[in-house]
């Protein structure tokens, strides 16, 4: 009789445990919405970022031995524009985050596409790494916080 009772108890507290995370882990599946812009990028962290005034300054450099550019996040694409140094940058609206990418070399996406996540956006030039800003609308994120990639540290 005893072993009936706990076992009732057990898949009891188990449904309650259930219940309680997944409140938790949607309200954390800000995170799964974004991919890394590169395959196997690495966000490189700059301790130099710390004499700025103590801040992290909200763009981050991503690293990685490929040159194609994808998609962090689904999503329409508001601009593909030529900077002044030839490289081509693209803004892309997601819901409530716009991304902007930097430093691209050829884009192979157009304003008014529907981007998915993952979907390929452009090339850098062989070396080169990937600039990305995330805004909020109102004020620049952290990328980093963001974005899955992994991070390093790299002394400038």
């Amino acid at each position: 009789m005893q072993t009936n009772n706990f076992k009732i108890v057990l898949q009891t507290l188990g449904i309650c445990v259930l219940f309680i995370s997944f409140p938790f882990k949607k309200g954390f599946s800000q995170n799964n919405d974004c991919s890394c812009p590169m395959f196997k990028g690495k966000i490189l962290i700059d301790n130099s970022y710390e004499t700025m005034g103590g801040k992290l300054i909200p763009r981050a450099e991503i690293k990685s031995k490929r040159t194609t550019v994808y998609s962090a996040s689904s999503g329409a694409v508001a601009s593909v524009d030529t900077l002044h140094t030839g490289r081509i940058y693209i803004r892309i609206v997601s819901l409530g985050y716009t991304y902007m990418y930097e430093n691209i070399f050829t884009s192979e996406c157009f304003v008014g596409q529907n981007i998915h996540r993952g979907q390929q956006l452009g090339r850098l030039k062989e070396g080169e790494h990937l600039y990305i800003s995330i805004s909020d609308g109102k004020k620049l994120v952290h990328p980093e916080t963001l974005l899955p990639c992994r991070k390093i540290k790299v002394n400038k």
